[in-house]
Formats: structure tokens, C-alpha cells, sequence
């Protein structure tokens, strides 16, 4: 039997609906990005969707473990079943202990809260301070919101300023989506307070840069410049124009994005490296979200875990997602940044943002500064 199907409960019962229950999951279960399996889970989904309201923990049972494309499926057979049988005879108590259970895929837990809202309008209260440091960056939305309001009325009722602040502050250590953050941000700063976002984030703010390299016709990405060899930020390498060295770089404002440009120099057809040391308070599952209009690869601690040959598409926040495993205590981050030779305005960019984080978008990493280090040419 296939490992993922020992998460599905096998019903002794002998109605139709029970004894085919393993493989409508099953065929549910393999369909893929690509489409393949889309005609057999099209002929088990009726099955799925004849199951009883009673027993929606079944189907929540196989989201664990499921694709987002065969979660999309389950949810959309609960839905159906749901509207079949009235949320009357959905089982308050299992979608409760569902919701709570942090073991199980977060979109199966999102759905059976879902429910539990239709279900009763204060459970959002009820659950919120028990969601606010939920590994699911959906469910914890909710709690965190609930604290904003809270601070929100407290300010409209004329409360007095530590107790406002205290409750902003409050929501912002629980706060991981980005219009919440900066909606809390902003209500801190108009009240004099200082918000430190790429600190929350978990935001790179100190760099090491060194370049510019070739990258003329594109061959930079694939080539094997001497940082991606040995990493030696003492050492002066062969750049496309001359000898080059690292330079200390920290970055500014809210972003914290490294302008290639303004720091190196503005150019076409060129690659530079990016190298920081960061902290990490354990060992463990992470995730480095970075955003860049250039092609990029990434490396931790001499690993290549990411590499986008892309340009000129965007860079909307955490824009890309690499999972990564954290050493306990120091971490080295090394990123290759190529531009190319597109000369239109919108192609100018050569930039960087880069955050460490934990798998809800918590910012997790800790920087020192770095020492300072001239340009050449300049004195030292």
C-alpha cells in the first residue's frame, strides 16, 4: 500500500461510499501539475463528494501529505458535500481539534476553520490567541488582525498612549503577512515610535559585493567565477573591466535592497556577488525569500539551494522561495546576480532583496555590522 494512504482511515464499514474510499483518495491524490491523472481523479471525485457531512474528517484527513492541486480537489469535494448535507451536520468538536492540531497540512486546517466561522461567528475570537504563533501564515492572519482591532478600538475609545502602543506592539510580534506589518508599522511611527521592519523581516542588511564580472550574452550564469570556487573576501580577482575586491555594503530604508548600481557602478551585461554572514538561533527548517528583476543563484553554506535565470520580470516581495535547512548559530549566504543587455528604462534595475525567515514568514535571522573596506583606488 502506498505510505500516503496509511493517513486515510480504513472504514470497516460496507457501504459503497466507505469500501472506496482508499482509492478515490488515491486517484485524487496523483494527479499532478502537468495534468496527468486528471481523467481518474475526475471519475473518483464523485465518490469523494457522496461521503457524509459526519464524516468530514476523512477528507480532512487526506489534505495531509496532498499536492496543492489535489488539495484544491478535496477542498472542492467538501464544499460540495457541505452544500449537499447543511453545515448543521458538520462535526463542530473534529473541526476544532483539526484546527488546532498543528501535524496536519495547513490548507486542510484553513478549511476546517473556515467552517468553524460559518459555524459561529466568535470562534475567530475563541481561537485567535491560540493561532498567533501558528507555523500557517493564513490561520495566524486572523489572530493578528483581532489584536489590531483591539488596538484600533482602543485608540478610538481615547485610551491612554502606552496602552495603545503596547497593543500595536503586541499585534507587530505576531504580524508576518506584509500589509499587516505595515499597517502596524504606520501606526507606531505616526505615534513617535520606532519599527525596525527589516529587522521583523528578517531582512540582509549587512553585505560584502564584489564585481563586476562578464556576463556578455548571458554567459555569466553559467560560468564559475573564482567567489563561487573559494570564498576569500581578502582576495582580488580578474573583474570584466580590472581587478576587483569585496566591499563592505549595508543597505537602506525599509527594503533593504542592495543597488547594485549604486554601488558598483552602472553597466550592462555584468555579474556581481553578494556575501553575507548571518545568525541563526537553532538548527532547523527555513526558508530564504528573495526578489530580484536580474537572473540569480543562491548558495548556504557552500550549497547551491536556488538559481532563477530570469530577467526583467519583476521583483514583487518574496518573489522567490527557497526551503533550507539552518545551521544552529553562524551561516554563510552567497548570491550570484547577473544583468543583462537589455537597454530599455524598464531594464535599468540590478538589485537584491533577501530575507531569512521561518516557514509562516517570520523573520528568523540575526546580523552583525561588518567592517568597512574601500573601493580601489580609494585610500584605505
Amino acid at each position: 500500500m502506498p505510505a500516503f494512504l496509511l493517513a486515510v482511515p480504513l472504514l470497516l464499514s460496507a457501504d459503497p461510499v466507505s469500501s472506496d474510499w482508499p482509492s478515490a483518495v488515491a486517484a485524487i491524490r496523483a494527479i499532478d501539475q502537468h495534468g496527468r491523472g486528471h481523467a481518474e481523479a475526475a471519475r473518483a471525485w464523485p465518490r469523494l463528494a457522496a461521503l457524509p457531512a459526519e464524516r468530514l474528517e476523512d477528507l480532512l484527513a487526506a489534505f495531509d501529505g496532498a499536492n496543492p492541486l489535489a488539495a484544491n480537489w478535496l477542498r472542492a469535494a467538501g464544499e460540495t458535500i457541505i452544500e449537499r448535507d447543511g453545515l448543521h451536520k458538520a462535526p463542530r468538536q473534529v473541526l476544532l481539534d483539526w484546527v488546532l492540531d498543528r501535524k496536519h497540512d495547513a490548507r486542510g486546517r484553513q478549511w476546517a476553520y473556515e467552517l468553524l466561522l460559518q459555524i459561529d461567528s466568535r470562534a475567530a475570537e475563541q481561537l485567535g490567541p491560540r493561532l498567533l504563533d501558528d507555523p500557517s501564515a493564513e490561520l495566524r492572519r486572523d489572530a493578528v488582525q483581532g489584536l489590531i482591532d483591539k488596538a484600533d478600538a482602543l485608540d478610538r475609545a481615547g485610551g491612554d498612549r502606552p496602552a495603545i502602543v503596547g497593543a500595536y506592539r503586541q499585534a507587530l510580534k505576531h504580524a508576518v503577512d506584509r500589509d499587516q506589518v505595515r499597517a502596524i508599522a504606520d501606526s507606531l511611527r505616526r505615534r513617535g515610535e520606532s519599527v525596525d521592519l527589516p529587522r521583523h523581516f528578517g531582512l540582509l542588511q549587512q553585505w560584502h559585493l564584489v564585481g563586476p564580472f562578464d556576463n556578455t550574452a548571458g554567459k555569466g550564469f553559467a560560468a564559475e567565477y573564482p567567489p563561487e570556487r573559494a570564498l576569500d573576501l581578502d582576495a582580488e580577482y580578474a573583474g570584466k573591466h580590472g581587478p576587483v575586491r569585496w566591499l563592505a555594503h549595508q543597505t537602506k530604508g525599509d527594503e533593504a535592497a542592495i543597488d547594485f548600481n549604486e554601488r558598483l557602478g552602472e553597466e550592462k551585461a555584468v555579474v556581481a556577488y553578494a556575501f553575507a554572514r548571518f545568525s541563526s538561533p537553532g538548527k532547523g527548517e527555513a526558508e530564504l525569500r528573495f526578489s530580484s528583476s536580474n537572473a540569480v543563484k543562491v548558495w548556504l553554506n557552500g550549497r547551491q539551494v536556488a538559481a532563477f535565470e530570469i530577467y526583467h520580470a519583476g521583483s514583487q516581495f518574496d518573489q522567490y522561495v527557497a526551503r533550507v535547512e539552518l545551521a544552529e548559530g553562524a551561516n554563510e549566504l552567497l548570491v550570484k546576480v547577473c544583468q543583462n543587455e537589455q537597454t530599455q528604462s524598464w531594464a535599468r534595475a540590478w538589485k537584491l532583496q533577501l530575507r531569512v525567515c521561518d516557514r509562516a514568514g517570520a523573520g528568523i535571522a540575526r546580523q552583525e555590522p561588518v567592517a568597512p573596506r574601500s573601493q580601489p583606488g580609494e585610500s584605505r
